[in-house]
């Protein structure tokens, strides 16, 4: 099982980390059968029997409760979900194998610094061209999701950075055990990460690490001093202060207007939670459906969200359906988020993103449940991580899972697989190994064997 999974991660970073962004939709299920053929695992086998039963009955149910409900828009969401149906048919267990988990690391290593020296090339040459690392110039960091200098404009920025995120913890352990072959991989990503400039991942991607330092509190390592430390805490706020300060300061009037009810996303929520119950009802307790709302799902299903809604691109499979409460409630502030985007407002401005999507299509049990399983995944590592190794583990761990949630809040990351199935691949393994490993992580001899003292 662990031989197929290396290979399923090859073929999740190959096509994640390509230009052709519509076959990475395609990359968890290309993944599962990779891991069927090649694995042979009846489990695997049986829990993907299960899924596509299971969504089968929800679309059934969606359809006799909501006859007005569109199975494009359901189908879609199936596709655009696809890594957690990855994560579902994988049985944890059986990937619990240090060795996977090293090969792993070491691929991330190789990738990031691949990916990050070509996106510090990019930000130069737009810096070059711009006269300035801040405000759009982040734009056209992308690594080799766009094989190019300039923007694509099509999502590629913010993917890359989540990529970056997710590689930067992979390889956090190594760093702390002093491997040389993750210090140039870790500094150079972390400058792309912030070259990238994605103000909201830097922002969460921050909240996550403290807040997993001090729910695992990990020992810190004897030759770490005082110098080392501050110099690695504070890398990340000292190249944002530096190269973005216009962005910082861009951030104080778009919080103002977000708690203000001024934005689309903020007038979005209200009419969720207090409008759109009073028309349907049922909303709040089984939600309208999968991809029938602010889902991507839903609004590619709309036709216009390729593209955009100044120029939308003709997808040939695609006859543009909207249902009646994206008409209703969303299709108006779409419109009006576009006017603030234009004026630098981005993703924070726009009236759809994943815990709202999750909300308004799988109803409150569902969006609380997701927070539950969060808390549940946290105490079980928190329970697990015994050595020294094992809590720097679960701190990358913990850190993944928290900043996953969080950038929920943003945009339907969620139903992005070029963003975050490597990294959720990548977490998987990590988690496995912590909390169902045959035994505790080896200690190797490395200054974190005796470093218990150096709280």
């Amino acid at each position: 099982m662990a031989r197929s999974y290396y290979s399923a991660f090859w073929i999740a970073i190959l096509i994640c980390l390509s230009p052709i962004k519509p076959l990475a939709y395609a990359a968890p299920f290309l993944a599962v059968c990779w891991l069927l053929c090649a694995s042979g695992n009846r489990d695997v086998l049986m829990r993907a029997g299960l899924a596509l039963l299971s969504v089968a009955g929800v679309f059934t149910a969606y359809y006799l409760l909501f006859p007005k409900y569109i199975f494009l828009g359901g189908f879609l969401a199936t596709v655009t979900y696809g890594t957690f149906f990855f994560l579902v048919i994988v049985p944890v267990k059986r990937i619990a194998d240090e060795k996977l988990l090293e090969r792993m690391t070491e691929l991330i290593g190789k990738v990031l610094l691949v990916e990050a020296s070509f996106g510090i090339l990019q930000g130069l040459v737009e810096a070059y061209r711009s006269g300035s690392f801040d405000t759009a110039n982040g734009d056209a960091v992308e690594g080799t999701i766009h094989l190019a200098f300039g923007s694509d404009n099509a999502f590629g920025n913010p993917m890359f950075a989540a990529n970056l995120c997710f590689m930067l913890l992979a390889i956090l352990p190594c760093m702390i055990e002093k491997k040389r072959a993750a210090y140039v991989p870790f500094v150079l990503g972390g400058i792309a990460f912030v070259m990238a400039s994605v103000m909201h991942m830097i922002i969460l991607f921050t909240i996550s690490v403290i807040f997993a330092l001090c729910v695992f509190r990990p020992p810190i390592p004897v030759y770490a001093t005082k110098r080392r430390l501050m110099a690695a805490a504070f890398l990340v706020p000292l190249l944002t202060v530096g190269l973005l300060g216009n962005n910082l300061r861009s951030l104080p009037d778009l919080a103002s207007g977000l708690f203000n009810g001024e934005l689309p996303k903020s007038q979005i929520v209200d009419r969720a939670i207090f409008e759109m119950p009073e028309e349907y009802p049922a909303m709040p307790f089984v939600g309208l459906g999968a991809g029938q709302f602010s889902s991507r799902a839903s609004l590619i299903t709309t036709g216009l969200y390729f593209g955009g809604l100044s120029d939308p691109t003709d997808l040939p499979f695609l006859k543009g359906q909207q249902s009646e409460p994206v008409e209703d409630y969303l299709f108006d502030l779409w419109v009006a988020s576009s006017r603030y985007e234009s004026g630098g407002g981005g993703s924070t401005t726009r009236p759809f993103f994943s815990w709202l999507s999750v909300y308004t299509e799988f109803g409150a049990p569902v969006f609380l449940g997701i927070f539950i399983y969060v808390l549940v995944l946290l105490m079980r590592l928190r329970a697990k991580a015994v050595s020294p190794r094992q809590k720097w583990l679960a701190v990358s761990v913990g850190t993944g899972i928290v900043f996953l949630l969080l950038i929920g809040f943003q945009e339907n990351y969620w139903e992005v697989p070029q963003a975050i199935l490597i990294g959720v691949m990548m977490l998987q393994v990590m988690y496995a190994n912590i909390v169902h490993g045959s035994a505790p992580l080896r200690q190797s001899a490395n200054p974190l064997a005796t470093a218990e003292g150096g709280r």
